[in-house]
């Protein structure tokens, strides 16, 4: 009864998708749902957890709540787009099982070709760019382990030149084939990442009394109020790949549990580091929450969250650079198997992301334009937009139906929208002025 009410939950009144329907065809050898649960904070938590403190300090207090409330939005967008996923495999039974990409096939069914090729650009931005952080931060930790000062240092590199060390190590792991059987990989990115929490934790809050001594605080000014907003639209930018996540379960009407355990889990972590490294800190918190806890607490606490972090995001960055990669070889037509050509090509592309990096080599800067445009276009606008559009949908041949939504959820989903769109542009326009302002100031390659 649990199983089939879940059901019921998850898919729209008024669908040609039924609880039974759905629980008749579930995957043989699909995950679980409290696995899928594990995969949504392990894919979601990570580098934009790092800059939530920051981001505080930018919108002042209200943003402690703001990172609530933004992550109920988008837990509930990406149950908009599990809905959707059930409608179509519902429509069209071709479907049914596991799909490669069913982000951009949601998008082409709901909007066309149009809606599928944005969905597609907007997922390689979002994950070249993702890479990019995932370098930038690796780098920058590195430098805080063996340079923790001018006078102990074990390798004396600077930052720049670490970012080229990285990426030259990362090189040949990009001309691995497309890794498979990733359970393990959300099991250690989740570990790696809560034992950082607790680590950084334990290390704000033991010398809480000590920080906050000194603390001074700002009221928000419009401008940093907007850039603070982009990095935690960051920070829940991984549910445009809830499809992908449920597509692989065993009982994929479950998914709504999954989406709870989920953030839970995420909001868990989240308001905490945010809040406590705020309050404990104040204007003098750094873009990164490890960079505050080295500069004002060093120990051994610090250095094993940097290590964490740095397992955390090489093993990420393996896995979300390869689906990047093969899109871009069917692009530039390089054939699929291991050769030199698909040497030469991924080589390439990691140059380009070498130089973009080494052009914006503050992180935080590069994670406020990505979750002001790309992260809440996929995030937060278009999984409503789809989600009305399907149900607005109706079969010529009589297959299907419309399907009725409440007019309260009309609204909301309405208001998704436009406050995601203004928000979106606003924050945008202040990532892209904060960048020619000082971004480029710290570049490498023009200072």
């Amino acid at each position: 009864m649990a199983e089939a009410g879940s059901a019921m939950e998850m898919v729209p009144r008024g669908s040609s998708v039924s609880a039974a329907s759905v629980m008749s065809r579930p995957l043989v050898h699909g995950i679980s749902y409290w696995m899928a649960g594990v995969f949504i904070t392990g894919e979601i938590a990570g580098s934009g957890m790092l800059a939530l403190p920051y981001s505080v300090a930018q919108t002042g207090w209200v943003g402690v709540p703001l990172i609530f409330v933004l992550g109920v939005v988008s837990a509930y967008c990406g149950l908009c787009l599990s809905r959707s996923w059930l409608i179509i495999e519902s429509r069209y039974p071709e479907l049914h099982g596991r799909c490669a990409e069913p982000y951009p096939e949601i998008a082409f069914h709901a909007a066309g070709k149009p809606g599928k090729v944005l969905a597609a650009v907007c997922m390689s931005i979002n994950t070249f760019g993702a890479c990019i952080v995932y370098v930038l931060i690796v780098a920058q930790l590195l430098e805080n382990l063996l340079c923790p000062s001018p006078s102990d240092c074990a390798v004396d590199l600077s930052y720049c030149i670490w970012v080229l060390v990285i990426a030259a190590i990362l090189v040949p792991v990009s001309w691995l084939g497309s890794p498979k059987d990733f359970w393990w990989i959300g099991i250690l990115a989740l570990g790696t990442t809560s034992l950082a929490w607790l680590f950084c934790m334990i290390q704000l809050s033991s010398n809480f009394a000590e920080l906050s001594a000194d603390a001074t605080f700002h009221s928000p000014e419009f401008l940093p109020f907007f850039l603070g907003v982009g990095p935690i639209l960051f920070s829940f930018g991984g549910a445009s790949t809830f499809p992908t996540i449920q597509n692989d379960m065993q009982h994929r009407d479950m998914f709504g549990r999954s989406v709870i355990l989920g953030f839970i889990g995420l909001i868990t972590m989240y308001l905490p580091i945010a809040a406590v490294g705020y309050f404990a800190v104040g204007d003098d918190v750094a873009s990164s929450i490890l960079d505050t806890l080295k500069d004002k607490t060093p120990g051994p606490l610090s250095n094993g969250a940097e290590i964490l972090f740095i397992i955390h995001l090489v093993t990420a960055f393996s896995v979300v650079i390869n689906p990047f990669l093969q899109q871009m070889e069917v692009v530039a037509k390089v054939p699929p198997a291991f050769g030199i050509r698909r040497c030469l090509f991924r080589t390439l592309l990691m140059g380009v992301l070498v130089l973009l990096g080494e052009l914006i080599p503050d992180f935080v800067k590069i994670l406020d334009l990505l979750g002001s445009t790309t992260i809440a276009l996929m995030t937060f606008i278009l999984p409503p937009f789809f989600y009305l559009r399907l149900c607005a949908m109706e079969d010529p041949d009589g297959k299907w139906k419309t399907i009725p939504i409440p007019l309260w959820e009309r609204v909301l989903l309405y208001e998704l929208i436009v406050v995601g769109f203004a928000g979106g542009i606003a924050s945008a326009i202040s990532s892209v002025q904060s960048i020619i302002d000082e971004g480029l100031e710290t570049s490498c390659l023009i200072g």
